[in-house]
Parts: structure tokens; C-alpha cells; sequence
């Protein structure tokens, strides 16, 4: 019988302990996930972003035992969730900016907005700042130089409208360089 104990505890997963700053993960988990998935991972006739992600931590939770709390974001307190929090934090800012070089490179070294879009259409939400965090450190971009743009010939100056005495009609004028 305690052969029995040993191996059934052994052979569990071991028990999760989740705190998160974000009432929409604590929210997810706690109350929306299991109507997520009954309405097939739609809401209101969309696809639920992150449908995916929410699967795999529904299924870890129906594995593993999970405590979930939630704890302030970006506080200056001195306790122990705040230190966790702080850390969580610098270790998903670093994995952000990874994913944005990542996004970089594939994307043929175009600009933070370039990067930003393409990572948007494979489905990730990237922030515009670890965009160009990528854009700065890239070492190959820091190699070209800014290609300098021609100044234009020709200037067009529009004036809109003249006033009623001149039936409201516009005027456009340009000059050759």
C-alpha cells in the first residue's frame, strides 16, 4: 500500500504554482477558459486569439494540480511576489525581444513596423519598442548605411477653395527644380 502512495505520487505531475500580474490570464483561467472551449474557441463568431496557448494551459491545469493567485504589476514593494514578478517580467521582455530579431531576420532586415507586421501575420503580437530593439542591435543593419534619398525636381502647392466670388474653384501650381 505505501509502495502504491510513492508511485502514484511520483509518477503525478507535480503541483503549479502560477501567480501573473495580468487580470486577463488570472481571468482566463479561473472563469472563461471552459466557456472558451465549449463555444470551440470562438467568441462572438471570431476565432479567440491565442487559442492555442489557452489549450495548452487548460490541459496542463487538467494534469497538474494548479494555484494560481494574482500579484501587482511593477510595484516598488520589497516582497517576495513583487521580486518574482519583476523577474517574470525581464525574462518575457528578453524572450519579446528574441522573437522580434527572429522576425527581423526572416523579414530581410526591413524596418521595426516592417518587423512588427510580419510577425502579426504569423500570429504574434510583437511591441513596436522590441521592434526596434531588434532593428538597433541588428548587426548587419548596423552596417548599411541610410540610403539617401533624391530631392524631388518638381513641388506642387495646392490651395483649396477660393473663395465664392470665384465660384469656390481650386488652384493648383507647381514648380520644375
Amino acid at each position: 500500500e505505501e509502495l502504491q502512495i510513492v508511485c502514484r505520487k511520483s509518477l503525478s505531475p507535480p503541483r503549479a504554482y502560477l501567480y501573473t500580474d495580468s487580470w486577463v490570464v488570472y481571468k482566463g483561467l479561473r472563469a472563461w477558459v471552459t466557456a472558451w472551449e465549449a463555444k470551440e474557441w470562438e467568441l462572438a463568431g471570431r476565432p479567440l486569439w491565442g487559442a492555442g496557448l489557452w489549450q495548452q494551459l487548460l490541459d496542463y491545469a487538467r494534469q497538474a494540480p494548479l494555484a494560481m493567485r494574482h500579484v501587482d504589476a511593477h510595484t516598488k514593494a520589497q516582497t517576495d511576489e513583487a521580486r518574482w514578478n519583476a523577474a517574470a517580467d525581464d525574462l518575457a521582455r528578453g524572450e519579446v525581444v528574441q522573437l522580434a530579431e527572429r522576425y527581423h531576420e526572416e523579414g530581410g532586415h526591413q524596418g521595426a513596423r516592417a518587423t512588427q507586421y510580419a510577425a502579426l501575420r504569423q500570429g504574434t503580437a510583437l511591441p513596436l519598442s522590441a521592434c526596434r530593439t531588434a532593428r538597433a542591435g541588428c548587426p548587419i543593419c548596423s552596417r548599411l548605411a541610410p540610403i539617401a534619398l533624391p530631392e524631388p525636381d518638381w513641388q506642387v502647392d495646392y490651395i483649396c477653395p477660393l473663395p465664392p466670388e470665384r465660384r469656390w474653384q481650386y488652384h493648383v501650381s507647381f514648380s520644375l527644380g
